[in-house]
């Protein structure tokens, strides 16, 4: 074909008659297939030499879409069938083109198609010339050619990146991009070069990017400069009354954005030495010019002429995001810039502020967003958040460096955050004007949460505020007010409840009487929140004051937006009441499934949206309310409302699947209407399985094929060209990672054989169902992963996530109904029934544990198959299937963790899963040489997991000088090994436990003895002794004396290890003797383990951190078991030892082994153990004064607070008196729960 008659079709593609677009489309395609050669030459011709823009552009669309779309060996591409003529012209061609293209849209399609066909090409050394080309285009200084250069060389970056680490030219790239950000620069060059620089940081090539800056041209003020140089050009370019076009610049901060992003703070690290300048710079453009630096004059003039219009808003949305960007990636830098941040934090305040304008005035009345964008109030409420959060997320304990460590704790919003912001806001509280109130209070919402527990003084200020604006004269104070309480409620109980509740609940229910809806509607959101933690006798004594009126509120006549507040009211107040609801049952339960039922298809989109949400409430109080009155009162109703929530499940579960399987258009609105329904539905079905029990059994044939039909949705093999059709060019928001695991079938060593699972659908079949059709209007909301060169295979974002909870349904079920379920398996008449029922299941889930899309769904399918497993255990009949549904449990699961691709957080997660699965299917299952292969197993991740930490040490020490993000990373990734070893090695303890006989009778003790002994020889580190002693804690705890006649070979080091300088090799020695003082046989080594613990305390006294606090927690906790377990090995100095236990109570760190140490020490004053607590009111007033400073804790239980209150009652009131001043103010709050005092052992 030749030049004229390809343009002419070129022309027609064009044509506004859609026939002769379709005709010509046609023939190009046919000449694409038939001589891609002709096609492609035709394209460049026309690319290189036509006149028209119009056709220039539509020939560089037609290149990259076309001829070069998909993957290079892809069906769309034609790379593959070109000569190799034509494919040194096409190379060779894109870059003249590049150099000679006058038009900036032209160039960048260009410049876009020839970046693609880079990246396939320079990996497999088929375009050699391309470094050198570009270079030489820069180097011309000619505007046009260097943007176009660096435009390509940022995009080919990624596929470039192990040659940039292994060559010198890499303080050339540094210069070079230095050179193209310098003030000589145009606008445009210098914003090429900031994608360079992005793309560099990003690619972590760090011997490149930390060598851009110099001290002559820091990179900050090269930054500073190319947003400058941006806006001087919209400024310059404005016409008189109009906005300035500010995309330039936009561009320029979203770039800054990725920049401080990148490379885990090693992009914010460029800043090092200039953070409050450009901080400053920053939160200038944030306030639309005004009182900008002398540095920023181009930017205020910019902002003075479009001060709050459209052209310059997105600026200050970057420029704010910017700040807060740098404040996530370095809080300690930003910590020490207090003007700064302070300056950020009034930015913050003032966004906030502009809700006074009348675009906002919808929202205060009904909640109705104006737009979809995020608005400038939205922005600082947001901000205040992320800016407080972002010093508190760095106080967890990380490994490494001690100074490193102290560097993080000394990090925390309440100290560094809080005080600025209280400055700031004060006299907020006092304006005349609504706005400033609103926005202080709003303020206080947003950050409450960080305010630390016990910090009364700062928390009674707030509740005095909060209640203070309850009963402002303005609607829209009010509003933030109840909106502060509600959080407030969440942050801060049950304190706010059990101490403010005379201060804050008279005002609150007034609110209820508002004259504005809104201000109503948010009363009964507070209240919500506040009544969840209301004792029982509180909340008798107001709800007959309140039932009257939620339940007025609740009826028809009132606002959509208020009766779906109120009937959560309701929700809650059965739930504190429990039982003594029953008065309101008759009344409440019948409307609320009335409302279930009610519709309104006349109703605007607000409105449809608002009775969906009522419905879902009232969904939820419905279960709600039946599982508080009890089953007895229930009974009578519960079979209906099960049938009204069956009959909704089903209605839902069908256009949810159907969406997936057909070409639906229905609107993301509607669909996210569905899943929210369902979420609702589900939660409420799983709360009536736990209150209906056995009544549930009868429902399971409905329910659970819905459940199947929701997990056997399949993932769908998509080709990239599909992807791209379905998600347009910007549409897709989660493209495929690079390296993401190929889809294969993987062999396990050693694999358990099994065939009665053989009917379980493997995930290597995914993509034969074709649930899915191109142009899906949904492609916006999937789940991507790459399986194979121009393919992936991909599922809806909102079907996994109703995966997940039809996952977590079954896991709620079958925990629930483990003992009715296996009552039923037991009776001839049934059990064929349930045998059936526990089959599907299995058949259903197991397909899912090696779901390739989805971790979370993995980790679901894991927890439901354990709840199986655990019914399966009370099964004896049932033992083929348990042990089939345990064996390829165990080989889906190692063999989805043997995958080379695997994440070490991912490992952990379903590691984890697989421990509670071994843990619930109990004993009898596997052989010796079973149990031994399953260990081999776990050392092989084990050994992985050690290879990866030897190259984080070897990473560590590959520089003489790590930069502190470098080495933050790597501490971050080696406490992530950490923890994976930890569970790792729960495996193991799982299946002692489990198989105890097996594991002592086979190879398995000594593998994993051998193991624990190569750990902890005198010259390995601390976190290899831990591990050690991990497993030498689970032979202690789950062989027992079984094992005695292995204790000298690791018991000793043990011991030894309680004085280890290492706080977690403390912890880990002081957790083995825990188990070891509950055997018999440690009698021999109690006095010197006693002795050991005391020297721990000791030295701990003075001691800050949370390991310190951990291991004394479990050194404490040893020593109480020894006494408890050896008294008698102990001799005279039990007493002594039990005194210096009692001393260190209660537990700081450890909730979970707080529980169980402080019910042992109630257990210990009940029966006064020892005679320790005999006629020594001292002693009894000590141990009273730590129970009572734990009620209400997450160190007690439920059971455990019912008995520290009967306790509490029994003591004499004669000494009431003595204990007062001994147990102190907590005794005093206890006695609130008591009633007469009697303690029958005092004298």
């Amino acid at each position: 074909m030749d030049p004229s008659s390809f343009c002419a079709l070129l022309e027609a593609t064009l044509n506004p008659d859609s026939a002769v677009r379709r005709e010509a489309e046609s023939r190009i395609t046919e000449l694409k297939k038939g001589a891609p050669d002709v096609f492609v030459s035709c394209l460049l011709q026309t690319l290189g030499e036509h006149p028209a823009e119009q056709l220039r552009l539509q020939a560089a669309v037609l290149l990259r879409s076309s001829a070069f779309g998909g993957s290079l060996d892809g069906e769309t591409n034609v790379w593959g069938r070109l000569s190799q003529q034509t494919r040194e012209n096409v190379k060779t061609s894109l870059i003249r083109c590049v150099e000679n293209e006058s038009s900036k849209t032209v160039r960048s399609n260009i410049c876009n198609t020839a970046a693609d066909l880079a990246c396939d090409l320079v990996p497999i050394d088929q375009w050699p010339t391309l470094g050198p080309q570009l270079l030489s285009l820069i180097y011309t200084n000619e505007p046009h050619k260097q943007q176009g250069a660096l435009h390509i060389l940022s995009e080919v970056i990624p596929a470039l990146g192990p040659q940039l680490g292994s060559t010198d030219g890499g303080p050339q790239l540094a210069a070079l991009v230095r050179g193209c950000l310098s003030t000589a620069k145009p606008a445009e060059t210098r914003a090429e070069a900031l994608s360079l620089l992005v793309a560099l940081v990003e690619d972590a090539q760090r011997s490149i990017y930390r060598k851009v800056g110099t001290a002559e041209s820091p990179v900050a003020l090269l930054v500073i400069a190319a947003i400058e140089a941006a806006l001087r050009q919209a400024g310059a370019e404005v016409t008189q009354g109009e906005a300035p076009d500010c995309q330039l610049a936009e561009r320029v901060l979203g770039l800054v954005v990725q920049l401080l992003e990148a490379d885990r703070g090693g992009g914010a690290a460029l800043f090092k030495g200039h953070v409050s300048l450009v901080l400053d710079y920053l939160l200038s453009l944030a306030n639309a010019g005004k009182a900008l630096p002398s540095l920023a004059e181009p930017g205020a003039a910019c902002a003075a002429t479009a001060d709050k219009a459209e052209g310059f808003e997105t600026v200050r949305r970057l420029a704010i995001e910017a700040v807060l960007c740098y404040a996530e990636q370095k809080p300690q830098t930003i910590a020490g810039c207090t003007e700064s941040l302070k300056e950020t934090i009034a930015t913050l305040l003032r966004c906030m502020l502009e809700a006074q304008g009348e675009d906002y005035e919808d929202w205060f009345q009904s909640g109705e967003e104006s737009d979809d964008d995020q608005r400038m109030y939205d922005i600082g409420e947001e901000g205040l958040d992320r800016v407080a959060r972002c010093f508190d997320e760095h106080d967890d304990e990380a490994v490494g460096s001690s100074g490193s460590r102290r560097k993080r704790e000394s990090l925390s919003a309440a100290t560094n955050m809080l005080p600025l912001l209280a400055e700031l806001i004060k006299p907020f509280l006092v304006q005349e004007h609504w706005v400033y109130r609103f926005v202080a209070l709003m303020a206080i919402s947003q950050t409450v949460e960080y305010i630390p527990s016990g910090e009364e003084q700062q928390l009674a200020a707030v509740v005095d505020t909060v209640a203070k604006g309850l009963r402002d004269s303005d609607f829209h104070v009010r509003f933030a007010a109840c909106q502060c309480l509600g959080q407030l409620s969440l942050d801060h109980a049950p304190t706010v409840q059990h101490e403010y509740s005379h201060v804050l609940l008279e005002p609150l229910i007034g609110c209820f009487s508002d004259p504005t809806p809104r201000v109503r509607s948010h009363a009964c959101a507070a209240f919500v929140n506040f009544a969840e933690e209301l004792e029982k006798k509180q909340m008798r004594e107001i709800v007959q004051v309140v039932m009257p009126k939620i339940l007025q509120l609740a009826d028809t006549s009132s606002p959509l937006l208020v009766r779906q507040h109120a009937i959560t009211c309701v929700a809650v107040i059965a739930g504190v009441l429990e039982k003594e609801f029953q008065p309101y049952y008759s009344a409440v339960l019948p409307a609320l499934l009335r409302l279930v039922q009610e519709t309104n298809p006349q109703g605007t989109h607000t409105e449809t949206v608002l009775l969906s949400n009522l419905k879902c409430k009232a969904i939820e109080a419905a279960s709600i309310v039946g599982y508080s009155v009890g089953r007895e009162v229930f009974a009578p109703d519960s079979g209906f409302v099960m049938e009204q929530l069956l009959q909704l499940y089903n209605a839902t579960e069908a256009p949810l699947t159907a969406d997936s399987k057909s070409n639906s258009t229905s609107s993301t609105t509607d669909g996210d209407e569905t899943e929210t329904v369902r979420e609702y539905l589900t939660e409420a079905i799983a709360r009536l399985c736990r209150v209906m029990e056995a009544d549930f059994i009868p429902f399971l044939g409905r329910l659970l094929p819905q459940l199947f039909s929701v997990l056997s949705v399949e993932p769908k093999i998509v080709k990239e060209d599909e992807i791209e059709a379905e998600e347009g060019e910007d549409a897709f928001d989660g493209a495929p990672p690079t390296g993401a695991p190929v889809l294969t079938e993987a062999k396990v060593p050693g694999a358990l054989q099994t065939s009665l699972w053989v009917e379980g659908k493997p995930m290597q079949e995914a993509g034969q169902q074709d649930w899915g059709q191109k142009g899906n209007s949904k492609a916006t909301d999937m789940t991507y992963v790459m399986i194979d060169e121009g393919k992936s295979l991909g599922l809806r974002t909102s079907l996994l996530e109703e995966q997940e909870r039809a996952l977590e349904l079954l896991q709620t079920i079958f925990s629930v109904l483990a003992k009715p379920l296996a009552a039923a398996a037991a009776v001839a008449e049934t059990a064929d029934e349930v045998r059936g029922l526990l089959v599907q299941t299995g058949r259903a889930v197991t397909p899912l544990l090696r779901h390739l899309l989805s971790e979370s769904v993995k980790e679901r399918a894991l927890e439901a198959t354990g709840a199986l497993l655990g019914v399966l255990a009370l099964c004896p009949l049932l033992n083929d299937i348990r042990k089939a549904l345990l064996v390829q449990t165990l080989n889906d699961t190692f063999s989805s963790l043997s995958e080379a691709e695997a994440e070490p957080d991912s490992i952990q997660s379903q590691a984890s899963g697989l421990v509670q699965c071994i843990e619930t299917a109990g004993g009898g299952i596997l052989d010796a040489v079973e149990v031994a292969e399953q260990v081999r197993r776990v050392l092989e991740l084990l050994g992985k997991s050690s290879e990866r930490r030897t190259e984080l040490a070897a990473k560590r020490h590959a520089e003489e000088e790590l930069e502190d993000d470098d080495l933050t990373e790597i501490e971050d990734d080696e406490e992530t090994e950490q923890t994976l070893r930890s569970t790792l090695v729960e495996l193991i303890g799982a299946l002692m436990a489990s198989h105890p006989a097996e594991f002592l009778g086979g190879p398995s003790i000594e593998t994993a003895l051998q193991f624990a002994e190569g750990l902890l020889v005198s010259q390995a580190c601390s976190e290899d002794k831990a591990v050690g002693l991990f497993v030498c804690c689970d032979i202690l705890q789950h062989l027992k004396g079984g094992a005695m006649g292995l204790w000298p070979r690791f018991l000793p080091q043990v011991l030894e290890c309680l004085l280890c300088e290492d706080q977690r090799v403390v912890q880990a020695a002081a957790y083995g003797v825990q188990q070891a003082a509950k055997i018999e046989g440690f009698a021999n080594f109690a006095g010197t383990a006693a002795n050991s613990l005391l020297q721990v305390i000791r030295n701990g006294k003075d001691k800050r951190g949370k390991l310190h606090a951990a291991a004394i927690d479990n050194a404490v906790a040893a020593l109480g078991d020894l006494v408890e377990y050896q008294g008698t090995a102990l001799g005279s100095e039990v007493h002594a030892l039990t005194a210096t236990w009692l001393e260190q109570l209660p537990l700081k760190q450890d909730a979970t082994e707080g529980i169980r140490v402080h019910r042992q020490l109630l257990d210990a004053l009940q029966r006064d153990r020892n005679g320790f607590f005999s006629g020594d009111i001292a002693r009894v007033s000590r141990a009273l004064g730590v129970l009572a400073g734990i009620y209400k804790t997450t160190f007690v239980d439920a059971d455990l607070e019912k008995d520290i209150v009967t306790t509490g009652g029994k003591v004499d009131v004669e000494v009431e008196p003595t204990l007062k001043v001994v147990a102190g103010r907590d005794w005093v709050s206890l006695c609130e729960f008591t009633k007469a005092w009697n303690y029958p052992m005092l004298p």
